[in-house]
């Protein structure tokens, strides 16, 4: 058996296809229109983003956490705090030489 590359590239194409599709109907169905609107939106400015919200709504959804449709405040909410934790503090410490 050979490998081809070229197949093996249409099938992850086709397969990141297939669950971004899963994805945009997951979210359709339990988020408001407005935060639908809004994810749509993260997804195109902040790719990582999009998946981690996306990752923590299947989650919650998976264990019974979601009783409503999300707001797009509560999806805001959300977005805000992964930024906090995925945010690296960035500390620059300038040691100088005394001049005596």
């Amino acid at each position: 058996m050979s490998n081809n590359p070229e197949k093996n590239s249409q099938n992850q194409e086709v397969s990141q296809e297939q669950i971004m599709a899963y994805l945009r109907v997951f979210a359709a169905q339990i988020l408001e229109p407005e935060a639908y609107s809004r994810i749509l939106l993260i997804k195109s400015t902040n790719p990582q983003l999009f998946i981690s919200i996306m990752q923590n709504l299947i989650f919650l959804f998976e264990n019974k956490k979601i009783i409503k449709k999300i707001s797009e405040k509560d999806l805001i909410n959300l977005a805000s705090k992964l930024l906090q934790t995925n945010k690296n503090e960035t500390n620059i410490i300038f040691k100088r030489k005394g001049s005596d």
